[in-house]
């Protein structure tokens, strides 16, 4: 239940980033490269916390 909660988290941080970003007055090129870069971002930030989560202590190299 408390994973349900932290993914609904994130869900409405990413909807609000990119609401945020799309209603500033801003030209669409870069608009579209702003999401871009932040997507990626955020792809590389979720990758990292998925691969921490997934880390088994106990294994020979953990750095956790």
């Amino acid at each position: 239940m408390k994973c349900n909660g932290i993914i609904a988290f994130i869900g409405g941080a990413v909807v609000g980033a990119a609401a945020a970003v799309l209603l500033a007055p801003d030209s669409g090129e870069n608009t579209r490269r702003k999401l871009k870069e932040k997507a990626q971002q955020e792809y590389e930030n979720l990758k990292q916390k998925v691969s921490d989560a997934k880390c088994d202590c106990s294994a020979p190299g953990c750095d956790c």
